[in-house]
């Protein structure tokens, strides 16, 4: 059992080693691609965790609307309700229900304490290194 979660690790490693090798392959795009909103020039700190707040209730909505697309293929079709492709997203989207839950209260309260009790830095874009010549 260790030989084959050796290997495993050691097929995980490579390919990761291959992506950052080549991370303008396709491969390398999804990887490392950025979800969520990113932060503009002259926004406050609190207002970019409440825009972070308002992505994650929108997984949430996403998520409820999954969940009652499963639950209204099971009222029309009840014999589902044992198969094992049904039965494992219906135990994972409530756990990702759960996840987006918790996400929208933290950025909620980093939102909240940045606005009311500081800091609230305004963020001015990334820093340009001069390069000399």
């Amino acid at each position: 059992m260790n030989s084959r979660v050796a290997v495993a690790l050691g097929i995980i490693l490579a390919v990761v080693w291959l992506i950052r090798l080549f991370p303008n392959s396709a491969a390398g795009r999804i990887a490392f691609s950025w979800f969520g909103p990113t932060p503009r020039v002259s926004e406050s700190w609190a207002r970019y965790q409440f825009r972070w707040a308002v992505y994650s209730l929108d997984w949430l909505g996403q998520i409820a609307v999954m969940i009652a697309i499963l639950l209204g293929i099971l009222w029309v079709a009840p014999d589902l309700e044992h198969h094992s492709l049904f039965l494992v997203f219906i135990f994972a989207l409530p756990i990702a229900a759960g996840m987006a839950v918790l996400a929208l209260c933290g950025f909620l309260v980093r939102a909240a304490k940045a606005a009311y009790l500081g800091p609230n830095p305004i963020w001015d874009g990334p820093e340009v290194e001069s390069i000399g010549v």
